[in-house]
C-alpha cells in the first residue's frame, strides 16, 4: 500500500519567498523499475457541504465513502478531497463535521484542502476537525493577519492545514499535492471568524512549495488541490516550466469553489472541478512514461462519476463499517429533521427571491417583538429552492444552513441603499418608507452582511455601522434559521404564497 509522508513547512521569510522545511526523510522500498507508460488515477471531491443523505441527486456520505475505500485501496490512486466538506446540512452541522470525519477516516481519504465554509464554525472548531482526521489538510497559502495594522504576518498557519503533502505510490512514483484557497474568499466568511488569518497569492505560494517538492523532495508529480475555480487562478503562471526546477509547477489542478464541472487546459495541464453536493465525483488518470521519467503529454483522460455511476461501482452495497458510523450519527438527528414547520407553501419558493424574502420578513418580526424599532431586515439567498408545500427542519437547514447571528445596527441611507446593489434582500413593512441618502435608518441584518469587509479587510457594507444589539434567545445569540423556524411554527395556519414573496411586492423591492 501507498503511505504519505506530511510535512509542515516550519518558517516562512516572507509570503513570497520559499518555504523552509526539516530535511526529508523519505525512504523508497526496492522495487525492479517499471517501463513503458503506466497509468496514475486520481479521484477528486469538492464542495461535498454536508450531503450525508442521499437524494434523487446526490450519493450520499454512506455510497460516497464505500466509493473511495473502495478506490484507496487500489494501486497508485489517490483521493483528493478540495474543500468545502463539512457545512451545508442539518445531518453535518450537528456534529460539527465529526460524521464525515470518521467516513473519510475509515475509507482512507488521501488528503483535503481548506475551503473557505470550513472556517464557517470559527478557527476552533476548525482545528479541533483538522487534529480528528486521519489525513492531511492542506492550507498553504493561510497566514497569519494583524488586524489593527492590516499586516500579513510571517507564519503559515500550521495548526489549519500544512502547506503539502508527498504520497510514495506502489509504482516507485513520489507525488506531491499542494493545497491552497483563493485569496479573495477571505470575503466569503463572517469577518469576526477570521479577524487574525488571511489567504495569501496562490500563485506566488504554489510556486514555491513546488520547487521544494520537485528539488528537495524528488516528486515525479505535483498537484495543486485549489479552493478556487479555473477563473479565479492564474493558470499560465502556475503551468509554466520552473527555472528551479526545470519541470512544470504543477502537472493536475483539482479546482472547487463554484460547483461547477470545469475541465479546461493550459500548457497541457488540466484544471478539473466536480460540481458539489456530492452528485459527482471526477477521475482524472495520468500516463507516466518511465523510459523517459515524464507524463505523456496529452494523455490525461477524465471520467465523470454520478450518482448511479457510483451505486454501481460499488454494487449498490453501502461498507458495513460506513453503514455504522453513518447510522449513529443520523440517530441524533432524524427526529429533528423530520420536524414538520408548516404545511402551507404554496407555489415556488426560489433561493434568491421568494426565500431570503420571507426570511427577512421572520427577522423583520422578531426584531419587532424584541422591541426594537427598525426600518429594515436584510438577508442574503438562500442554498437551495424549495418547492414543496411541506418544510421540514432538514428541508430548511438545506436552504439556510449557516448559524449567522442577526445585529441591529443603525446605518446611513446611502450604506442602506448599497447594500440593495449587493442583490441582497430587504423588508419593511412600510413600501411607502423611502431610504434617502442623508437619512439614519436601524435595521436587522445577518452578522455576515453587517461586518463584511472586502479583501483589503476593510468594512465596505456598512463602515459606519453603530451596533445596538442583537437579537436573542434565552440569553443567547438567535441565528436567522432558528427564528425562521420558530416564525414558522408560530404560524401554523397562515398559506405563505409564493407571489407575496415575490421581488414586485413593494415591501420586498429592491
Amino acid at each position: 500500500m501507498k503511505r504519505f509522508v506530511l510535512l509542515s513547512l516550519l518558517s516562512v521569510v516572507s509570503i513570497t519567498s520559499l518555504c523552509s522545511c526539516t530535511p526529508s526523510n523519505d525512504n523508497h522500498d526496492d522495487k525492479k523499475p517499471l517501463t513503458g507508460i503506466h497509468p496514475i488515477s486520481i479521484f477528486g471531491i469538492n464542495d461535498f457541504h454536508g450531503a450525508i443523505n442521499e437524494n434523487y441527486k446526490e450519493a450520499g456520505i454512506a455510497n460516497i465513502g464505500t466509493f473511495i475505500k473502495q478506490k484507496t485501496a487500489e494501486e497508485n490512486t489517490l483521493f483528493i478531497d478540495s474543500g468545502d466538506t463539512w457545512q451545508g446540512s442539518l445531518e453535518s452541522n450537528y456534529n460539527k463535521g465529526k460524521l464525515i470525519n470518521e467516513v473519510f477516516n475509515n475509507a482512507k481519504m488521501s488528503v483535503r484542502t481548506l475551503g473557505n465554509h470550513d472556517f464557517d464554525w470559527g478557527i476552533e472548531v476548525l482545528k479541533s476537525n483538522v487534529k480528528n482526521c486521519n489525513f492531511p489538510n492542506l492550507a498553504a497559502n493561510v497566514y497569519g493577519f494583524d488586524w489593527d495594522n492590516k499586516e500579513v504576518l510571517d507564519e503559515q498557519q500550521s495548526e489549519l492545514g500544512d502547506c503539502y503533502a508527498t504520497f510514495d505510490l506502489e509504482n516507485g512514483l513520489k507525488v506531491g499535492v499542494i493545497g491552497t484557497i483563493g485569496e479573495d474568499q477571505i470575503t466569503s466568511i463572517s469577518t469576526q471568524l477570521v479577524e487574525n488569518i488571511t489567504f495569501t497569492n496562490q500563485t506566488k505560494v504554489i510556486q514555491n512549495v513546488s520547487d521544494y517538492l520537485r528539488v528537495e523532495k524528488k516528486c515525479d508529480i505535483v498537484i495543486a488541490s485549489s479552493h478556487s475555480s479555473y477563473y479565479q487562478m492564474e493558470p499560465y503562471e502556475i503551468t509554466k516550466v520552473s527555472k528551479v526546477s526545470n519541470k512544470r509547477y504543477v502537472d493536475l489542478v483539482l479546482n472547487a469553489h463554484t460547483h461547477q464541472s470545469e475541465n479546461f487546459k493550459c500548457n497541457n495541464v488540466l484544471f478539473a472541478q466536480f460540481g458539489a453536493n456530492g452528485e459527482e465525483v471526477g477521475e482524472v488518470t495520468l500516463y507516466y512514461n518511465f523510459d523517459k521519467n515524464e507524463l505523456v503529454d496529452l494523455s490525461t483522460s477524465v471520467s465523470e462519476y454520478s450518482k448511479f455511476d457510483i451505486l454501481n461501482q460499488i454494487n449498490n452495497t453501502v461498507d458495513p463499517e460506513i453503514k455504522a458510523i453513518v447510522d449513529r450519527y443520523n440517530e441524533d438527528t432524524k427526529d429533528l429533521g423530520k420536524q414538520v414547520l408548516t404545511t402551507k407553501l404554496s407555489g415556488q419558493f426560489y433561493s434568491s427571491e421568494q426565500l431570503p424574502n420571507l426570511m427577512a420578513e421572520a427577522i423583520y418580526e422578531e426584531a419587532v417583538d424584541e422591541d426594537y424599532e427598525i426600518d429594515f431586515a436584510y438577508t442574503n439567498s438562500g442554498r437551495a429552492s424549495h418547492y414543496n408545500t411541506t418544510m421540514t427542519y432538514s428541508d430548511l437547514y438545506n436552504i439556510f444552513p449557516f448559524d449567522n447571528a442577526v445585529p441591529i445596527i443603525e446605518v446611513t441611507g446611502r450604506e442602506a441603499a448599497n447594500m440593495l446593489r449587493y442583490r441582497n434582500n430587504m423588508y419593511r413593512a412600510n413600501p411607502d418608507l423611502e431610504i434617502r441618502y442623508e437619512g439614519v435608518y436601524k435595521v436587522a441584518c445577518l452578522d455576515y452582511l453587517a461586518f463584511h469587509c472586502n479583501s483589503d479587510r476593510d468594512y465596505d457594507f456598512f463602515p459606519g455601522a453603530k451596533v445596538l444589539g442583537y437579537l436573542t434567545k434565552n440569553d443567547e445569540n438567535y441565528t436567522y434559521r432558528e427564528i425562521l423556524k420558530d416564525y414558522l411554527l408560530a404560524n401554523p395556519e397562515k398559506t405563505f404564497e409564493s407571489s407575496y414573496y415575490s421581488n414586485t411586492n413593494p415591501i420586498f423591492a429592491r
